[in-house]
Order: C-alpha cells, then sequence, then structure tokens
C-alpha cells in the first residue's frame, strides 16, 4: 500500500466519526466494547452479588463474558449472534491440558439456546444484556410484549417462550439502546406444581393487572459528540402486598444496577466463542415435537455437531424410541376399542338369533 493510502486509511474511522456527528443513521452500523460492574440484590433471598463484566457489540453480534463471579473455579461467557444464544461455563483451569483426560471435573459446559433473547434463570446475564446489546431485540416486531429478564417462577415458561405487556423507549443517541423498559403482569401467578404449570388470577385489586418490573438508565456517558452509551441504569421488580389497596402498592422484590467503567469504540478482537476440546452441550435447538427436553452429548473437539451427526447421537436415538414407545399404548387401544366392537356385535348377533329362535318355539308350542 503506498503511503498516501496508508493516511487515507488511518483517515477513515476519523471521517466516519465526522459523518456520525452530522447524521446519526450510520449508528445503525455500530462497534463497541463496555467494561463495567453489576450488582445484584434480592429482598426476598436476602442475597447480594456483586461483580465485573465485559461486553462486546457489533451490530446485532454480541459477546458478554463475567470475569469475576463468585463461583469458584467457574467463568461465564454467553455470545448471540442473533439466532441463537450460546451460554458456555468454564468448569476448571485444566479443560483444555490433554493430561487432566481422565479427570470427571475436566469438562466446560454449553448450553445452546434459539433465538436473540438470551433467556437464563439467572437475571444477571438478561439484565447486562438489556442494558448494553438488546437493540435489535427492541428494534423487531414484538407487537408489544417482550420476554422476562428475571428468573421465572414456573420454569416451564422458558420453553413456550412466554411474553408479557411491555412498554419501552429508545435513545437513538445510544446505538438504538433502550432508555427504560417497564414490564405489566395481567394479574394472573404463574404456578409450577410438580412440573405442572398452573395460572392463578391475583387478588383484588391486582387482578386488573399491577407493574412487574422497571428499567431505567439514570444517567448516560458521552461516547462521541451525539453518541452515549448507559453510564448507570437500575433494575426494580415488583409484586404485591398481602393487604395491598390499589395496584400501585407494591412490593419490592429485587433491585440490580450496571455501572459502565470504560467505553471503547471499535472492538479489540473477533467476536467469538473458544469451546474447549471437551465440553458437555446441552442444544434446545433440536428438540422432538412432544418433548420440551433438550439434547445432550459430549463433544471432545470443541465444535458444535452438525444436524446430521445430532440425530446419530446416543440421546436423539433414545428420544426416538422413547417417542414410539409412548404411540405403542394409543395404538393397542385403538385396537382394543375394535375389538370390543366386534365383541359387542357378536354378542348382538347371538342374542337377536336366541330371540328368534325362542320366538318361534314359542309359536309352535302354541
Amino acid at each position: 500500500m503506498t503511503p498516501l493510502g496508508k493516511q487515507l486509511g488511518r483517515l477513515m474511522p476519523l471521517l466516519a466519526g465526522a459523518l456520525c456527528l452530522l447524521d446519526l443513521s450510520c449508528i445503525l452500523a455500530y462497534e463497541y466494547e463496555v467494561d463495567g460492574r453489576a450488582d445484584f440484590k434480592s429482598m426476598r433471598r436476602q442475597t447480594e452479588v456483586s461483580y465485573a463484566f465485559s461486553i462486546s457489540v457489533s451490530n446485532c453480534l454480541w459477546k458478554l463474558a463475567i470475569t469475576d463471579y463468585p463461583l469458584a473455579g467457574a467463568s461465564t461467557e454467553v455470545l448471540g449472534d442473533g439466532q441463537n444464544v450460546y451460554f458456555l461455563t468454564k468448569t476448571n483451569k485444566f479443560a483444555n491440558d490433554p493430561n487432566m483426560e481422565s479427570s470427571k471435573w475436566n469438562f466446560s459446559t454449553l448450553r445452546v439456546v434459539p433465538g436473540e433473547f438470551p433467556i437464563d434463570q439467572s437475571p444477571h446475564v438478561p439484565q447486562i444484556w438489556l442494558a448494553y446489546a438488546s437493540q435489535c431485540y427492541f428494534a423487531s416486531d414484538l407487537k408489544g410484549r417482550a420476554r422476562q429478564v428475571w428468573e421465572y417462577d414456573d420454569v416451564n415458561l422458558v420453553s413456550i417462550e412466554h411474553t408479557l405487556p411491555t412498554k419501552w423507549a429508545v435513545k437513538p443517541e445510544a446505538f438504538g439502546l433502550p432508555a427504560n423498559v417497564v414490564y405489566a403482569n395481567p394479574g394472573e401467578f404463574y404456578v409450577n406444581r410438580e412440573g405442572q404449570s398452573t395460572v392463578m388470577p391475583a387478588p383484588a385489586p391486582y387482578n386488573e393487572g399491577f407493574t412487574n418490573f422497571i428499567y431505567e438508565v439514570v444517567g448516560f456517558t458521552n461516547v462521541l459528540e451525539n453518541v452515549v452509551l448507559p453510564r448507570e441504569a437500575l433494575f426494580s421488580r415488583f409484586s404485591i402486598l398481602q393487604d395491598g389497596k390499589s395496584k400501585e402498592q407494591l412490593r419490592l422484590l429485587s433491585v440490580s444496577k450496571v455501572t459502565c467503567h470504560f467505553v471503547r469504540l471499535g472492538l479489540a478482537g473477533p467476536i467469538r466463542l473458544e469451546i474447549p476440546k471437551r465440553t458437555f452441550i446441552t442444544d434446545y435447538r433440536y428438540r422432538l415435537p412432544n418433548t420440551l427436553q433438550p439434547l445432550t452429548y459430549m463433544s471432545k473437539l470443541g465444535v458444535l455437531l452438525s444436524e446430521a451427526e445430532i440425530k446419530k447421537t446416543p440421546d436423539y436415538q433414545s428420544r426416538i424410541l422413547e417417542e414410539k414407545a409412548a404411540q405403542i399404548p394409543t395404538r393397542l387401544g385403538v385396537f382394543d376399542h375394535v375389538k370390543r366392537a366386534i365383541l359387542m356385535i357378536w354378542i348382538l348377533c347371538i342374542s337377536v338369533v336366541s330371540l328368534v329362535i325362542m320366538h318361534r318355539l314359542n309359536r309352535s308350542n302354541k
């Protein structure tokens, strides 16, 4: 490359930034990284958790790394590519050590969930994602309903992609990220009893609906003159009061906060997930029609299996056998009904013949 070409190459990012100052439409293409801290406090469980995180975003592709989560021997990375979300937990530092192959603890876990929403029973990942990487989700056609970013009372709601009435307002200067989000409960409680889902109406006055969750950015940090990102954001979850007189009287269940410590425009490296060689994979993309259970398999090469390879796994084959076995009682039931009908017809015929014979005998005796 000529010296002039090199100089133009260095000027291109500056020219792009200058254009962004004049026209916010170019923010639709964006790349940035945020380092920060997350604090979670549950009043109901009386627990507190605090840890550092780093998130990289390139349009609808993002990766979150939780660097000092207080769980011994584990680290968490989550990647979303717009089609699937990958939750990787590295269990120990020997995951890639060939000398530790015989250790039963020497593997990591990867959970693959279809869709762009990072559904998780832990609120930590969805809430950080909401603050810094949710613009593509809220730009889609949600029809006024969104998936929740806190834990589910009924885990079955995770599989059926349960949504709640939601209102939000985005901030164009923040790459289209939401500035506030309000989830409403329609006046129902979702209960799981022995694996069975039950919907129960909330007592009055909450049966008319109430505010379930509020997300609000309380401060932005300037990235460029016309570009900002959330500097601090709060999450508040609510429930009903036992003696509440109005649906506005609510009990605070939990409060969370994310704080941005550092912002970098552009990426330090490519956004990708390094899967350790020995990884136990739970894949929700391949589920048989009549089951909500995911497929599981152990990967020893650090790569995901193709669909053809997955259909050869023992778990998939066993699911096929279970599916066929579940249909056997139904088929036997059909055969039983046919045999019973034939038997009833045979009994009816014998009865009619007997009546005819008895009638003729009576007439002959007269």
